[in-house]
């Protein structure tokens, strides 16, 4: 069993075959895919479905979003690789939507891979410590907002 493994994917709101427009929304570190769904109940949005996963021991990865990269591998690249495997398979709008730990995660899968509707970060920034450096033109043209 991988100790990293992701937990099955949550859908809350409007049935995916019904829907509209599409969240990943991503939980903060140590609260789980129930504060996504709290979340998602919050903002009521019709006709959108909300897609959540779940990171192993409720952590996307283990050290801060301010350490050396390396300090949160490979965590943080299964992490980026199930967002896109869930970007992948909508075939929908889809909107990245993260708190805290899931919003460093939302923008970081933003600005490296972009390929989505747009961003929502509560309280969180690209990965990385003081004086990195990321390139924008994976996301030209996506609108993102950042609160926090």
């Amino acid at each position: 069993m991988n100790p990293h493994a992701f937990a099955p994917l949550r859908y809350h709101g409007a049935p995916i075959g019904d829907a509209r427009l599409a969240v990943i929304n991503l939980h903060g570190r140590e609260l789980g895919a129930a504060a996504a769904i709290e979340l998602a109940e919050r903002l009521a949005l019709p006709g959108t479905v909300h897609v959540i996963p779940e990171a192993a021991e409720r952590t996307w990865y283990p050290a801060s979003f301010l350490a050396p990269l390396a300090a949160n591998q490979p965590r943080l690249d299964e992490a980026l690789a199930r967002v896109g495997e869930i970007v992948r398979e909508l075939a929908l709008p889809t909107v990245l939507l993260g708190f805290s730990q899931g919003a460093c995660l939302a923008l970081e899968y933003l600005v490296r891979h972009g390929g989505v509707a747009a961003a929502i970060a509560f309280t969180g920034g690209l990965i990385g410590p003081p004086g990195t450096t990321w390139s924008s033109a994976a996301i030209a043209g996506t609108p993102v907002l950042r609160a926090g």
